[in-house]
């Protein structure tokens, strides 16, 4: 009776076993075995859309509630919650292009699963306040994302330092071997008469009279395929210079534009503290209007009865006058 392993199991059932694991363990699955580490490779391939796909469907939510006026906005309660489901899903794909140009050459897939993890604990955690009625406040923004940004700095820092060189240098391995050295090993002869972009140099004819080459001309022909070696590590190099240089500018933009959403943030914040005052300073304002209004036709009322007291004292002084008891 032959025994049947874990392995036998259809690619679904597969699947379905490892969605019970968090994405941190998926990715240590993949030490089992070749079965699990391609189905594994795959699960984490797909992580960051599904964690991009779900905080678009949360953002979709959350959008309409948001007012279209800049100050009503700023005061609403499930703004820092945009901000923070915003956050998650542009780090998640900033993440993820790092990783994105050798995922597809498939010399590694998207290894940091934490992040993952702690992305949809974020999601599920701001949707239960928000269903409770507590939904998260620009007080404890930084605290929800501060576990989130260690594991992204990590995450980016185990990419440049550990796992980018190898990579690179798996590549550049690669390249001399199918681009450079293949011609040459996978053909009985050192030229290729059909291939125009292939400029490798010619066979020589032999010189010695049984039809072998000589050792000099051997190494002639060993010393051209060194020198185009040597020029395509050279190129290669330049490329690798580049793109080094192209990756560090990318990390100082992307450093300045926290920055510049670190002050906007600020900013918002105090236009939203001036826009309390403003209120306040209004209220206020109407107040002593309706005041000043009051004060008003309390004097109009005062003028009015000293019009008509003044009315009856002429009339009374004239009728005395006119009775002979007082002299005009």
């Amino acid at each position: 009776m032959c025994q049947k392993s874990i392995n036998d199991l259809p690619e679904i059932a597969l699947e379905m076993i490892l969605s019970w694991l968090s994405y941190d363990e998926i990715a240590k699955c993949r030490a089992v075995c070749k079965t699990f580490d391609e189905k594994c490779k795959q699960l984490l391939n797909r992580a960051p859309n599904l964690v991009d796909q779900r905080c678009n469907q949360y953002l979709y939510v959350i959008k309409p509630q948001l007012p279209r006026r800049e100050s009503a906005k700023n005061r609403h309660p499930l703004l820092a919650t945009y901000y923070a489901v915003d956050a998650i899903r542009i780090s998640t794909i900033k993440l993820y292009m790092m990783y994105e140009k050798y995922i597809k050459q498939n010399s590694c897939c998207f290894i940091p699963g934490k992040i993952i993890d702690e992305s949809f604990e974020i999601i599920r955690d701001l949707k239960e306040k928000e269903n409770c009625g507590d939904p998260l406040n620009f007080n404890d923004l930084q605290a929800v994302l501060e576990e989130f940004k260690d594991l992204k700095i990590m995450a980016t820092e185990h990419f440049e330092e550990s796992i980018k060189p190898r990579l690179d240098l798996n590549y550049k391995e690669d390249y001399l071997r199918e681009v450079v050295l293949s011609p040459w090993m996978c053909h009985g002869e050192f030229g290729h008469d059909d291939d125009e972009t292939w400029r490798a140099p010619k066979r020589a004819k032999p010189s010695s009279p049984t039809g072998e080459l000589t050792g000099t001309e051997y190494f002639a022909i060993l010393h051209d395929l060194y020198s185009k070696i040597t020029e395509h590590e050279s190129k290669l190099q330049e490329y690798v210079n580049k793109i080094v240089q192209q990756e560090s500018k990318i990390r100082e933009y992307s450093k300045e534009i926290q920055n510049q959403d670190l002050k906007i943030k600020n900013y918002l914040k105090k236009i939203a503290n001036q826009d309390t005052k403003m209120a306040e300073y209004t209220k206020l304002f109407e107040n002593q209007q309706s005041k000043l209004h009051d004060q008003g036709q309390k004097i109009l009322s005062i003028e009015s009865q000293f019009t008509r007291v003044s009315k009856l004292l002429e009339n009374l002084n004239q009728k005395l006058v006119n009775s002979g008891v007082i002299r005009e």
